[in-house]
């Protein structure tokens, strides 16, 4: 199943509200207006969540994101 919050946090959280009463397996969450609060609450109550394009603090291993950053800044000088 795949849902759409159109960036909007009200929707975003619908949408994932209406996944998780179809009682789906594991969620794979890219939210852009959900606050870092609420999606740790998610992840908290559901064991099978994973974020995209985000990092959360406390659930950096739940989430895959790129870090440019550090991968310019780990790049040897050539």
């Amino acid at each position: 199943m795949i849902g759409n919050g159109y960036h909007n946090a009200e929707r975003e959280k619908q949408t994932i509200e209406s996944l998780i009463q179809n009682q789906v397996g594991s969620l794979i969450i890219h939210s852009k207006a959900l606050d870092d609060d609420t999606l740790k609450k998610y992840a908290e109550e559901h064991s099978a969540v994973v974020f995209i394009n985000r990092h959360i603090p406390g659930l950096a291993g739940r989430c895959i994101y790129l870090d440019n950053y550090h991968a310019r800044i780990s790049l040897p000088n050539t």
